[in-house]
């Protein structure tokens, strides 16, 4: 599957101007090509003019528009239409943040906290500190971050824990018998 920005897409034109490829391929009609980046919200490529334009439906049902420019590649679109979409306040469609993956953890921490689960939060910024402090994978960005990573990641803390226990020779209590 072809990579747009940091979207997958399924196929050419499905709502989908990413690559310079597609965008010349593209049929010229008035209609922009949209592609769909949260619900209500939309991102839209008219071949011909080659101009960017971004579609806001609201929560009372209405449609707005903003134009981004022309000459512009996707991803620079896509952050201006994210802007958009941002200035216009009370909307469901957040910016998303391509921090590192520890950035990614105290954003999960301030939600839990957010939310009134201090007694979570607590107990995930103790396993974060333990898995992830001095891990060269807490500062990788997290849109760049690979399966093998989290692979090599996942074998460095395997490598550096203890057997468990198991030893038999120890005393049983007489109540763990009775069981």
């Amino acid at each position: 599957m072809p990579l747009c920005g940091s979207a997958t897409i399924v196929a050419p034109w499905n709502g989908a101007p990413c690559g310079i490829r597609t965008r010349v391929t593209a049929k010229i009609r008035r209609e922009p090509h949209w592609q769909r980046l949260a619900e209500g919200a939309n991102l839209g490529f008219r071949r011909g003019s080659d101009t960017w334009i971004a579609r806001l439906r609201t929560r009372d049902g209405k449609q707005q528009y903003e134009s981004l420019g022309e000459g512009i590649d996707f991803d620079k679109a896509k952050r201006k239409a994210e802007g958009f979409f941002a200035s216009v306040g009370n909307t469901a469609v957040r910016r998303a943040r391509r921090g590192t993956v520890r950035d990614a953890l105290n954003a999960y921490l301030a939600h839990l906290r957010e939310h009134g689960r201090e007694p979570s939060a607590v107990d995930a910024k103790w396993r974060f500190d333990l898995l992830f402090d001095g891990d060269p994978l807490a500062d990788v960005k997290l849109h760049s971050a690979t399966r093998d990573d989290f692979r090599e990641w996942r074998e460095r803390k395997r490598t550096g824990r203890l057997p468990r226990r198991t030893d038999t020779s120890a005393a049983w209590s007489p109540r763990s018998m009775s069981r």
